[in-house]
């Protein structure tokens, strides 16, 4: 098995991930200084389509898109 090629098939940019999140979902951003932001910014624009989906993290620094971009918590 050529592990390099099916990991480079596996590959995503941040708004193609975005697009897998689907109403309902849970987002895990993990913990401290891995925070994702190009994945959080991305999945931010998507406000308007997408409902009840729950971020968790531990210990995020800084802002959080997902969070800040629907202050009434509707999505």
């Amino acid at each position: 098995m050529d592990y390099k090629n099916e990991y480079k098939s596996k590959l995503k940019t941040a708004e193609e991930a975005a697009l897998l999140v689907k109403s309902g979902d849970w987002i895990d951003y993990s913990v401290g200084t891995i925070f994702p932001t190009l994945c959080d910014e991305a999945i931010s624009k998507r406000r308007d389509e997408l409902f009840d989906v729950k971020v968790r993290g531990n210990l995020l620094y800084g802002p959080t898109k997902t969070a800040e971009c629907d202050p009434t918590h509707e999505h």
